[in-house]
């Protein structure tokens, strides 16, 4: 398997300017002739383009918002414990949940161990199972963004009407 260090030292570049450009970095410029240099060493050597990291892009628009949430976890025994956060935006797709203060120092990353309630808001009442899909620090709180699965047709219908009404962050 070709690597990018040796498309690196066949083009006499740095293996992080092969990266970036194999990687299609958002905001990395390099200039057509490199990049089009790059992409024809690869392809050339036999360069595996299925094996790319994928920058991560959402599927659905998201909105800002202000609600109290409580995400729901069963973990390994069985049992079940509660966490508070405060989500900041949501979309049909996912949601960003911060201020959140775990009560157990790991959490349970399957869809079906995961529940978010949303208590207060224009969207109180929502309630969907969920995933954990990145785990950080945003400003000076920890943070999670969950993918929302499952949603019945009516809270599916309120969170679109939020957007609509809102507008959209974008993707």
């Amino acid at each position: 398997m070709v690597k990018k260090i040796e498309i690196a030292e066949k083009l006499g570049l740095h293996v992080a300017t092969v990266s970036r450009i194999l990687n299609e970095v958002p905001n990395y410029r390099a200039s057509k002739e490199t990049v089009r240099r790059v992409f024809k060493t690869a392809r050339d050597m036999g360069y595996d383009f299925e094996r790319q990291k994928r920058f991560y892009k959402r599927k659905h628009r998201r909105v800002n918002t202000d609600a109290q949430v409580k995400l729901h976890a069963r973990i390994s025994d069985g049992s079940r414990i509660t966490h508070e956060a405060r989500m900041i935006n949501i979309g049909e797709g996912g949601a960003l949940l911060i201020d959140f203060r775990p009560g157990i120092v790991t959490l349970p990353m399957r869809e079906e161990d995961l529940t978010l309630e949303v208590v207060s808001g224009d969207l109180e009442g929502v309630n969907a199972a969920c995933e954990v899909v990145r785990v950080g620090r945003h400003d000076d709180s920890f943070g999670i963004c969950v993918e929302i699965r499952g949603l019945t047709p009516d809270d599916s219908a309120r969170i679109q009407e939020l957007i609509d009404q809102n507008g959209a962050e974008g993707q």
